[in-house]
């Protein structure tokens, strides 16, 4: 589930997930950068149990990490004497209350290259926003049988006893229109369409099904 954070003035994305092995998987993501780490269940238990005394790992825990409301979160850059390999690293501190229990998580946070980005991100998100726009026609669709449906039962001589219930026909050009996105979603549709090829493809596949995020 991804959240707005707004840290030292400015707003990042975050999302903890689950991975297909069982892991966790922090992203987080700015305007122009991306930083992610994952983590064991193993590797969770310790931390949580380093930063907080009075609490032991579990499930509910777990859940606190995947979906749990922020109490409060700050991010600092690593020193680079801190970082044997040179990666860009962040220090991401999470605070959230647990029965009234205050309840700290940090994660070290590597910013990732581009490959780890469009396999982590960017396909994922092309996907999702494609199968969004794909739900849109077929609702679309769905209505408009609608309309031809109630018009053939008043051209029948059906009528509504209910006036509140009545509707106008569906416009979907003024649909369309009305949306303040609609240039970006009229310039979405031929990446779409390359979108719809690759999913076909081994690339995107292998790119997807080794990296998908569980709901």
């Amino acid at each position: 589930m991804w959240k707005i954070l707004e840290m030292s003035g400015e707003k990042f994305f975050i999302n903890c997930t689950l991975t297909n092995d069982e892991k966790i998987m922090c992203v987080l993501l700015s305007l122009n950068k991306c930083w992610f780490a994952t983590l064991t269940d193993d590797e969770i238990k310790q931390k949580v149990e380093l930063l907080n005394k009075r609490m032991e790992y579990n499930k509910f825990v777990k859940n606190t990490l995947l979906s749990g409301d922020l109490a409060q979160a700050s991010i600092e850059e690593l020193a680079q004497t801190n970082i044997s390999d040179g990666v860009n690293k962040r220090l991401l501190k999470l605070k959230y209350r647990i029965e009234e229990l205050p309840f700290k998580f940090e994660w070290s946070l590597t910013q990732a290259c581009t490959e780890e980005f469009q396999r982590n991100f960017f396909l994922l998100l092309l996907l999702a926003v494609d199968g969004y726009r794909q739900q849109v026609q077929e609702l679309k669709s769905i209505i408009q049988k609608k309309d031809e449906e109630i018009k053939q039962y008043r051209g029948e001589g059906f009528t509504l006893r209910r006036t509140t219930v009545l509707t106008k026909p569906f416009d979907a050009d003024d649909f369309n229109n009305k949306r303040k996105d609609r240039k970006c979603v009229n310039n979405f549709e031929d990446l779409s369409k390359c979108v719809s090829a690759l999913q076909g493809t081994h690339q995107l596949s292998n790119a997807v099904s080794s990296n998908e995020l569980s709901d």
